[in-house]
């Protein structure tokens, strides 16, 4: 990619001859988390919120996302749904609409000397729930193959290791040669190993139509392939209470769906108050774009999956959000606040989402930080 600046970027836009903040760049489907809740029920935790998705700008509908984590043994499950046909048949294809997981520390002893010897080696594990009041059961069978050190050289970054993948396959970066797997007698991990699901989506679908389907139990299997023995060997089986789980994911689903009808006409912007961007909304507000425009949603993800995921970067979100409100204040106070919003506007903000949809994520740092700090010198009192 050729080195991208500011002016490069708003010479690029320039260029369009687009005149609206409506631009083509932005114009895709993209979701964004709207109302959510939670409750307890017995040892389950559910989580349940509805995602707006949106088709330039314009809201299209709702899709539930429920997750229930059994917290003595970590097990998960997955529930995606919506109330269009189309929809649903897409997150079916794309194995999106549900699953289980069971966490790798249940199988941490398959991962010491005593059973792989001096060298790492390939482990195959297996987790089978049964309903034992009807027999029915089902298995999700997982392949963790040992990762070797990337041939190539990359750029130590967050998305260094996607890139890796797409070229190499699963590898370990040579600038992070401790991640390679290690055999631990006392402290065992799977880091390093690079794990996939060899169970194809219609049977990993029928174990967690099994979980929620068993009126009072089931039963959780799990074990590993012996490859010497020929067979599957059990480690261990535990068993899960189910009373009433289904009943609770749809409690769960009820709570979020009066939060969306309280909202008045199906208003997805209200339930989520939390996720301000300050400035960035501030900036947007005066250019009458709605509270889920691309704009925000784009900046939100920046945030809360770049930027978080860099070193420090939690602790630069926690500084933003201390300073941003008092530079707001500080902006409505201002005759030319208003006027200021709209040059930030097309000065800042487009040029970052631009960046970001480009894959620039530094480059949309550096400008959002650079109008950070125009602003605190701009208005010094917002600062102290």
């Amino acid at each position: 990619m050729p080195h991208l600046t500011r002016r490069r970027l708003l010479g690029t836009l320039s260029a369009t001859g687009l005149t609206t903040p409506a631009l083509p760049l932005f114009a895709q489907s993209y979701d964004a988390p709207s109302c959510k809740a939670q409750l307890s029920h017995g040892d389950w935790l559910i989580k349940t919120q509805f995602v707006a998705r949106y088709a330039n700008d314009s809201f299209i509908g709702y899709e539930s996302q429920t997750t229930g984590e059994h917290r003595p043994t970590g097990l998960r499950f997955g529930l995606h749904q919506h109330d269009d046909d189309a929809e649903m048949k897409k997150l079916r294809d794309a194995g999106k609409s549900g699953g289980l997981h069971l966490p790798d520390h249940h199988y941490l002893e398959l991962f010491t000397p005593d059973h792989q010897g001096d060298t790492p080696r390939r482990v195959r594990t297996y987790m089978t729930i049964v309903d034992p009041d009807s027999d029915q059961s089902a298995s999700i069978v997982m392949r963790f193959t040992p990762m070797a050190l990337c041939k190539n050289d990359y750029q130590d970054d967050a998305y260094a290791w996607q890139l890796a993948r797409l070229t190499e396959g699963a590898c370990v970066l040579k600038t992070h040669p401790e991640r390679l797997p290690r055999l631990h007698p006392t402290n065992p991990s799977t880091q390093g190993w690079h794990p996939e699901r060899e169970t194809e989506m219609p049977d990993v679908l029928r174990t967690q139509h099994i979980l929620m389907s068993a009126e009072n139990r089931v039963q959780l299997r799990f074990g590993y392939r012996d490859e010497a023995a020929g067979k599957w060997t059990r480690l261990r089986e535990i068993e899960i209470d189910t009373n009433d789980l289904y009943g609770a994911v749809n409690r769960a689903y009820d709570m979020v769906y009066d939060q969306v009808e309280a909202s008045g006409n199906g208003d997805p912007a209200t339930c989520r108050k939390d996720s301000d961007c300050f400035l960035t909304t501030a900036c947007c507000a005066e250019m009458g774009r709605p509270d889920a425009c691309t704009e925000l949603t784009t900046l939100r993800r920046f945030r809360d999956g770049w930027l978080r995921a860099q070193p420090q970067g939690a602790a630069l979100i926690a500084e933003y959000y201390r300073r941003a409100p008092a530079i707001c204040a500080a902006l409505a106070r201002d005759p030319r606040g208003a006027a200021r919003l709209r040059s930030l506007y097309w000065a800042t903000i487009l040029p970052c989402v631009a960046a970001i949809r480009l894959g620039a994520n530094r480059l949309a740092f550096r400008l959002y930080c650079r109008m950070m700090r125009r602003l605190m010198r701009t208005y010094p009192e917002a600062t102290t």
